[in-house]
């Protein structure tokens, strides 16, 4: 369960990036360039973070279910 967790986990994190470099493509050719970040990069910054940690916590999940029902560590 825990690696289809994992596999979800880094699909839904590959699509959120996908969808960033995306919108930041099409936003350069609609939208002026301008120096500072705008409101839509910070939303995309702060999924892509949620995703990552996600992601992050299923490997640790997944590390200590091994360790903590390992055999041959008792």
């Amino acid at each position: 369960m825990l690696r289809t967790r994992l596999l979800l986990n880094s699909t839904n994190l590959l699509t959120i990036i996908s969808m960033f470099l995306s919108i930041c493509k099409t936003e350069s050719t609609r939208v002026p360039k301008v120096s500072y970040v705008t409101a839509l990069n910070l939303w995309m910054f702060v999924c892509v973070a949620f995703c990552f940690s996600s992601v992050m916590l299923v490997i640790i999940d997944i590390r200590l279910v091994v360790i903590l029902t390992d055999p041959t560590r008792k």
